[in-house]
């Protein structure tokens, strides 16, 4: 009778020990997944922001493929003008700020 009853609490012992360890493998899983789960959605945050930049890029290539837009940009940022052209400069007033 003894021997059947400490057989009994060994196996609810080892049913108590095997549970406990499948819970704790379960809930890491869990963490990792939580992990996992957030890291992947920064990365398609990510990817669809490289998306948006390709797309400006690409539109920008596009723009300055023509000679005529570059030639434009050359003028509007570093004052140039071609050798039959003329350059004119305005530069406001500080007084006339409010006008």
């Amino acid at each position: 009778m003894i021997m059947k009853n400490i057989f009994n609490f060994l196996k609810i012992l080892t049913l108590i020990i095997v549970i406990g360890f499948l819970s704790w493998g379960l809930l890491n899983l869990e963490k990792q997944s939580r992990h996992l789960e957030s890291r992947v959605n920064n990365l398609e945050t990510n990817a669809e922001a490289l998306i948006r930049e390709n797309l400006v890029i690409k539109k920008d290539i596009e723009y300055f493929s023509h000679p005529e837009n570059l030639a434009k940009e050359l003028k509007s940022l570093f004052n140039y003008r071609q050798p039959d052209e003329k350059l004119m400069i305005i530069i406001p007033n500080k007084n006339n700020e409010n006008r």
